[in-house]
């Protein structure tokens, strides 16, 4: 079954019809960084430059340490084990993290332009189950 798919722009909320709904895209929407900055277009802009394996691998080993790119490994693990139903206290025992970490990577999944939705797909184009 679809979901109903309601974007969230310029940090305004559009076309919620439960209070519930609105509050959790309210509430994701907060922990997103405001993009239309300098800063932020430079980041992105840099980002988007990214056209092959070696030059992804290549910038990310110069822009983050070991332990940070461990740590976005490990949020792509998380998130392919939600994405697989696995339920959210047997990856927080697995993982030793919290409830919080899994469920703040759900919601993100759960959005309307996820973009790690969006980069899961691209991992797993025929392998793993991804809900709307």
């Amino acid at each position: 079954m679809a979901m109903n798919r309601r974007p969230i722009t310029n940090n305004r909320l559009e076309g919620y019809e439960d209070e519930y709904e609105k509050a959790e895209a309210e509430k994701a929407a907060s922990e997103l960084l405001d993009w239309n900055t300098r800063q932020g277009e430079k980041l992105l802009k840099a980002f988007s430059c990214i056209n092959n394996r070696d030059f992804a691998r290549s910038f990310l080993d110069d822009l983050f340490t070991k332990k940070e790119l461990e740590n976005l490994i490990e949020r792509l693990e998380i998130a392919e084990l939600i994405l697989i139903g696995t339920p959210y206290k047997d990856i927080c025992l697995a993982r030793g993290i919290s409830s919080k970490t899994v469920s703040r990577l759900s919601r993100r999944l759960r959005g309307w332009n996820s973009g790690l939705k969006q980069a899961m797909r691209h991992v797993y184009p025929e392998g793993l189950h991804i809900g709307n």
